[in-house]
């Protein structure tokens, strides 16, 4: 599970377009009809990970996602399934940290990433301290950079301290978005410095965008509204499947 070399490119489910009706049914989380839904994708074997976007203001101007005990019952139930990955769109994450270690046993971090946010930190020396906190914890440690922060303010440094990095290639606080071509260039520096370092994309990712994102350097392209708005949701994945393995078909 959650196993990944330099020649793949995986899709990450966001589960961001469920989590309302997820906490709707957070009573009867099993029997719930989106559960069954993320479920039928998570068993396909299509799927790399699941994409957890926990968001809080500031950080996250008027909106809120993920509370803890929604983190809880998603990593209860499918974290034997599937590696999670819960993207940390907050302020002082090391305190969210604190109480998802609660519900996770040690031994079950290593198929656990927990990725922070560039903007959340002033300094290089605060990103590093909590990147190398996250693994001390024995989680993978991801950092992630949002659309419109400057790309020098992700130092090599930091990069080097992470485990992978996320790039946002739309403004982060919602789905729907339109992939924007800035990331792409983003994407092409880190790799080509980084060739060992697995880069995810988060943002816009289709059909029209896929191909041109995996030729970029990316290794993981988190995928939500696409997907999971889509009237088949597993036809729509396993397209995508056949696009980043065979390319020249499309």
């Amino acid at each position: 599970m959650g196993s990944l070399t330099n020649r793949e490119t995986q899709i990450s489910l966001s589960l961001l377009e469920y989590e309302s009706d997820l906490l709707k049914h957070l009573d009867q989380f099993k029997c719930s009809k989106v559960f069954s839904q993320i479920l039928e994708l998570v068993v396909s074997g299509k799927l790399y990970s699941l994409h957890i976007d926990v968001m809080r203001p500031p950080l996250i101007s008027n909106r809120s996602a993920f509370p803890i005990e929604l983190i809880r019952r998603i990593y209860e139930n499918l974290h034997e399934r599937i590696t999670l990955e819960i993207h940390l769109m907050v302020k002082e994450p090391e305190l969210l940290i604190e109480d998802i270690n609660k519900f996770v046993e040690p031994d079950g971090r290593t198929e656990v990433s927990m990725i922070i946010q560039r903007e959340a930190y002033g300094s290089e020396e605060e990103v590093i301290k909590t990147l190398r906190a996250i693994k001390t914890l024995g989680y993978r440690a991801g950092i992630g950079l949002n659309l419109p922060t400057p790309f020098k303010s992700l130092t090599e440094e930091i990069i080097k301290n992470a485990d992978l990095v996320l790039i946002m290639s739309v403004p982060m606080g919602k789905g729907g978005q339109k992939y924007d071509d800035q990331a792409t260039e983003r994407i092409k520096v880190i790799a080509s410095r980084f060739p060992d370092k697995p880069i995810k994309v988060d943002g816009g990712i289709n059909d029209k965008t896929v191909q041109s994102v995996k030729k970029a350097g990316a290794k993981i392209l988190v995928i939500g509204s696409f997907v999971s708005m889509s009237k088949k949701p597993l036809a729509v994945l396993e397209n995508l499947e056949r696009m980043l393995e065979n390319p020249q078909n499309f």
